[in-house]
């Protein structure tokens, strides 16, 4: 009788065991599904968590070893035809805040112009055509194939005005001549003095060298206007004194 109730008893437990085989596999498959799911969910949010490749910063670098383009003509709003540099890769600049203007001075006037010989005093403000129409001397920024320079740095600071219309404020720079000062005064007072060189009048297409000449590294200034719709006068000079 024992024997009969240890064999029934066995019987019973080996039942339960094949009947929990299937609950426990049930639960390794499920516990391995979450496993894998939140393995998932781990790498796309680190993937989510990476920054994003700088496509601009990388476009915009210039390869310093591919062919440069020919150069080109361009039309000056200014009113003078340039033929354009090849292109230049782009340098990043630090912005500093410009020193509070002389007194009497507008708050954008970058400087001011004279030519004692010919009684010309005159503001200036870096600009375009749509500043030259303002009808003041305008450092001239508008298309042009070499980037403008402060006064008194190597290379050309070029200025233009109307001398006949918006307020004629080159009236009389027709009249320049050789050995004429140019004395331009920078915000900070300091007084850069060019002698007059040379004066040509030119159609309204010109040289790279009749704007910039041959030397990059000259300090000259430009002095142009327009002399009715075909001709354009440009006054040359060089920097002499710094005051």
């Amino acid at each position: 009788m024992e024997s009969t109730t240890k064999q029934e008893s066995c019987r019973r437990l080996d039942r339960l065991r094949r009947r929990s085989r299937p609950a426990r596999t049930r639960r390794v498959l499920l516990g391995v599904v979450i496993a894998a799911f939140m393995s998932m969910s781990a790498v796309a949010q680190a993937g989510q968590a990476q920054p994003p490749t700088a496509d601009g910063a990388l476009g915009r670098q210039a390869d310093a070893s591919a062919t440069a383009s020919p150069p080109t003509s361009v039309a000056s709003s200014s009113g003078v035809q340039i033929a354009a540099a090849p292109t230049q890769p782009v340098t990043a600049t630090t912005e500093h805040t410009p020193p509070a203007p002389p007194s009497g001075w507008a708050p954008a006037q970058e400087a001011s112009v004279s030519i004692p010989r010919l009684g010309m005093s005159l503001p200036v403000h870096m600009g375009g055509q749509e500043v030259i129409d303002q009808g003041v001397a305008t450092h001239y920024s508008g298309p042009v194939s070499r980037p403008p320079v402060s006064v008194g740095e190597a290379g050309t600071y070029w200025l233009a005005g109307h001398q006949s219309t918006h307020g004629k404020p080159f009236a009389r720079l027709p009249e320049s001549a050789v050995g004429d000062q140019v004395v331009v005064t920078n915000r900070q007072g300091v007084s850069f003095t060019y002698a007059v060189t040379s004066t040509e009048i030119v159609g309204t297409k010109a040289p790279r060298a009749a704007l910039y000449g041959t030397d990059p590294s000259a300090r000259r200034i430009l002095l142009q206007t327009c002399l009715g719709s075909t001709r354009r006068l440009l006054v040359h000079g060089t920097l002499t004194g710094v005051s």
